[in-house]
């Protein structure tokens, strides 16, 4: 008789012949798994799994890379700015007592040169400080929560830079808030933690909305839509994966294509503002070789 451990019994479905098929649709790895548990958070914060973790990495590096690409072309009108003041205040002003002292007729291109040189000597200190004044403004109203809101309101609503900036602040909500949902709390519990989390005055006076809403029964889509300032595109998006019961794979996935989205406009509008500020500085300085030469052309002509 063989031994008790031996005996193999019969499968209910028969025997497998041949190799197994899989019959479902292959599954997603980046797809969290059904029925997974949740993670209780300890002091406040608790054991966040490794793909909420990663959520906010790519978070906080979308936003680093942000100001990273913002500093190369700030570098260079610097530079152009500089070296336009240079020629304004040293080159000119030296033409300008040549043109005095032998009387030669000045062209109307001369005359604005002469003028614009005569005003950055008058006002230099002026036009150094102003951008200084405006940056310490802003950060003045920046340090505080009304002046916070105000700025995070409109900057989507500037020109060219606002489609970024809104592209920015929804990866950074689908980000905030998905990975909570991926650590296993509920939809009111990750809105709370994700309110703490956010640095923008807006989103988190918009999350508070939110949780009110969810907590008196609605849905976050219908929440997102009621409080505004989202792309309708998104919050159809989270519709369907609400109904689907997968919110927090749906988040992050909207959260990586929002960030991708952000991304490629700003590399885009970075290297038009290069070029675009190449060829500005290139024709101040042959407008302003031109406006210098054109009184000495002009009487060579006449001799």
């Amino acid at each position: 008789m063989l031994p008790p451990h031996s005996v193999e019994a019969p499968s209910a479905e028969g025997p497998q012949v041949g190799p197994k098929v899989e019959t479902g649709a292959r599954e997603d790895p980046d797809r969290p798994a059904a029925g997974t548990p949740g993670v209780s958070f300890a002091a406040g914060l608790g054991a966040i799994p490794e793909r909420a973790l990663l959520f906010l990495e790519r978070s906080l590096r979308l936003e680093r890379r942000l100001l990273d690409a913002l500093i190369s072309p700030a570098a260079c009108a610097l530079g152009a700015a500089l070296s336009l003041g240079w020629v304004l205040t040293c080159v000119v002003p030296p033409f300008e007592r040549m043109y005095d002292e032998t009387g030669i007729p000045r062209a109307l291109m001369t005359e604005v040169l002469l003028a614009t040189s005569r005003f950055v000597r008058a006002w230099w200190l002026l036009i150094l400080l102003s951008p200084l004044a405006a940056l310490l403004g802003l950060r003045a109203l920046a340090s505080r929560p009304r002046g916070r809101y105000l700025l995070d309101r409109a900057t989507p609503f500037l020109p060219v830079v606002g489609p970024i900036f809104s592209k920015s602040r929804e990866a950074s909500f689908c980000r905030t808030l998905g990975a909570p949902l991926a650590a296993g709390l509920s939809l009111p519990e990750a809105l709370k933690r994700a309110r703490g989390a956010t640095s923008s005055e807006w989103l988190a006076r918009t999350l508070d909305g939110l949780q009110e809403s969810v907590r008196a029964g609605q849905s976050l889509a219908g929440a997102l839509g009621a409080a505004g300032g989202f792309d309708p595109a998104l919050v159809r998006t989270i519709e369907a994966g609400e109904e689907a019961g997968e919110l927090a794979w749906t988040l992050a996935r909207l959260g990586e294509t929002r960030a991708g989205e952000a991304e490629l406009a700003l590399e885009a509008l970075v290297g038009l503002f290069k070029t675009l500020l190449i060829l500005g500085t290139c024709a101040a300085l042959a407008f302003v070789a031109v406006a210098l030469f054109l009184p000495v052309i002009g009487l060579q002509e006449r001799l």
